[in-house]
């Protein structure tokens, strides 16, 4: 099983947020996710780079990770590349933690 949440930026003196993601790699019984930054626009979202392959529930057997789908999906918004985010604030680079006031949902 997957999880999103709300994250915000360390930093006090900067606003930003990144609404329901993982924060990294994650799956749920059907699909692996990760979570990637737009090179352009800064968008950071969730993406489904591959199916899982059998009923383990492990997470990303060497197996599954040699048969992902789409390893570097293009952004939802622009178009253009996306890399893997690195919990870094997309307004100044800083650390992203979680938001302790925001949501929490779990996904498969």
């Amino acid at each position: 099983m997957g999880s999103s949440c709300d994250w915000i930026c360390s930093n006090e003196e900067c606003d930003g947020k990144v609404d329901m993601v993982s924060g990294g790699e994650d799956r749920g019984f059907s699909s692996f996710t990760q979570t990637r930054i737009c090179k352009a626009c800064k968008l950071v979202k969730d993406y489904v780079v591959g199916v899982v392959s059998n009923s383990t529930h492990q997470v990303f057997t060497e197996e599954e990770r040699a048969q992902r789908e789409d390893p570097e999906p293009a952004c939802r918004e622009c178009g253009e590349a996306t890399v893997a985010w690195k919990l870094e604030c997309p307004r100044c680079g800083l650390p992203m933690k979680h938001d302790p006031n925001g949501g929490v949902i779990d996904w498969d």
